[in-house]
């Protein structure tokens, strides 16, 4: 099973499948998703990002909620 971060989009989370993911995104300014293999990478992945970003990012206005790399914010699970 595929898994899907929203990182910037209407509703950022994990989803479990596109279809649910493509409504955060799609036609959202600035969103950035990525997919997973697991729902732990995902979990993990959406965590790690939330604690580096400390809850920064202004959802409510997309033209601040630009994302170059994410990974850069999600730490290795080993």
């Amino acid at each position: 099973m595929t898994w899907y971060v929203v990182f910037c989009g209407r509703k950022p989370g994990v989803y479990e499948d596109w279809g649910m993911c493509q409504a955060q995104v799609s036609g959202y300014n600035n969103s950035n998703y990525k997919k997973y293999k697991t729902m732990e990478q995902a979990v993990h992945a959406y965590e790690s990002f939330v604690l580096c970003t400390r809850g920064t990012l202004d959802q409510a206005q997309p033209e601040k909620c630009k994302i170059n790399n994410p990974d850069s914010c999600i730490w290795s699970l080993a």
